[in-house]
């Protein structure tokens, strides 16, 4: 005989048996908190890191190794902590770089000299090269990013998942998705952030942050980029810093010389009334484009790059440009340098959103012949092939001296 009443009864405690023994699926954002927490204590030590990036004009992965030592200093304005760094580039010796509080020190072993810049004196400059390196931010920033909630936050839309348990340089450790979106796009931005997706992978045993990584994702214009970074410890000791000395100055080796610091000058563009450089570069179809061959025209070359916001706002001047005097004998072009670099000059891809000027990708050679510095860099050719006009950057001013130049020369 029997009884269903009794059976479910006996099936839904079992149930609740089964829930009660199984271990609770552990939270991420307290496994955040608590590796927070964990990186907060750390006051000095040294590890070693894999650093891997992806640029938006990029289109490899580039990786850096880092030998570091590190002392927190809470109240250094440039800098979050002491630190000397020994590295590396696939697998070959680069550079040590000290700073100490004091000085900035940039030197190789493999050389005999080395540079030095005071903070006292230079300290604008450290401040602008802080991004050229890389540290396990975790264990050095004050605010341990990038694990903290950022204050920009708090307008965005945050999303946690676990999704599972990985190894990382055989420590298993718990891995934890955070993506960012906008609560309310602004579309009307040049450049702007759709996503931000961040991963973490912590340490089960003792909440040590051993990878993490942060992918923008990115519009311009239409255009969908995205940047990537990676950071992977491979070794670490905390708390246990046996080489204080490491930070001073007499631990460099004996034989380098220290050079004061000299900051680089930009060029000087190419003055108005000399002839413009020759140039002809072969299309990947075997044809070619050359300078010769806008002899007895105006050219305008535009020397840009894709994600450069301050191109992007030149493009409707230079587009309005092209349509007026187009039949009057202008050309406008604009050329990228910083594509791969391959002697045949490819045209950007077409189903990108693109100006009505064409857009060319090339190597720097030709903007190191035209002393481009920054972005974008214009240069008004005349007919005769002189240069009538050369200026770096836009606003709203360049448009209209071009259009003076122009009707002049026409």
């Amino acid at each position: 005989m029997s009884h269903p009443n009794l059976l479910r009864s006996l099936s839904f405690l079992a149930f609740l048996l089964l829930a009660a023994c199984s271990p609770a699926t552990p939270d991420p954002e307290a496994i955040l908190a608590a590796s927070l927490a964990k990186c907060q204590t750390v006051e000095n030590g040294y590890y070693e890191m894999a650093h891997r990036v992806k640029y938006m004009t990029g289109a490899d992965t580039m990786e850096t190794v880092y030998e570091c030592f590190f002392e927190k200093t809470p109240d250094d304005p440039i800098y979050p902590s002491n630190f000397r760094h020994r590295v590396s580039e696939n697998g070959e010796y680069l550079r040590d770089v000290l700073y100490n509080g004091d000085e900035f020190i940039r030197f190789s072993t493999e050389d005999s000299t080395g540079t030095r810049m005071s903070k006292e004196r230079w300290a604008e400059e450290l401040e602008s090269y802080t991004h050229n390196h890389s540290s396990h931010a975790p264990f050095t920033d004050r605010a341990g990013f990038p694990l903290q909630h950022d204050s920009i936050y708090l307008t965005r839309e945050l999303d946690y998942r676990l999704l599972g348990e990985d190894l990382v340089h055989g420590v298993p450790s718990y891995h934890i998705r955070m993506t960012v979106r906008p609560l309310q796009p602004d579309t009307s931005e040049m450049l702007r952030t759709y996503r931000t997706e961040r991963n973490y992978w912590v340490s089960i045993a003792d909440s040590i942050p051993m990878q993490y990584s942060i992918e923008y994702g990115l519009v311009m214009a239409g255009d969908t980029m995205t940047q990537f970074e990676m950071n992977t410890l491979t070794s670490y000791r905390l708390n246990d810093l046996k080489r204080a000395d490491v930070f001073e100055l007499s631990s460099i080796p004996a034989h380098i010389r220290l050079k004061e610091f000299k900051p680089q000058r930009a060029p000087q563009l190419l003055q108005t009334g000399i002839p413009a450089p020759a140039w002809t570069l072969r299309r990947s179809d075997g044809t070619s484009i050359s300078l010769a061959d806008h002899r007895g025209q105006l050219l305008l070359i535009d020397f840009r790059y894709r994600s450069c916001s301050s191109c992007e706002e030149a493009d409707p001047q230079l587009s309005r440009l092209q349509r007026t005097y187009g039949d009057r004998g202008l050309q406008v072009i604009g050329i990228d340098p910083t594509g791969d670099a391959t002697p045949d000059l490819a045209m950007i891809d077409p189903a990108e959103p693109q100006p009505d000027h064409p857009i060319y990708s090339t190597d720097f050679d030709l903007a190191e012949a035209y002393r481009v510095a920054g972005y974008p860099t214009f240069y008004l050719i005349g007919r005769d092939g002189k240069i009538l006009y050369a200026h770096l950057g836009y606003d709203e001013s360049t448009g209209k001296e071009l259009d003076r130049i122009i009707e002049e020369n026409l």
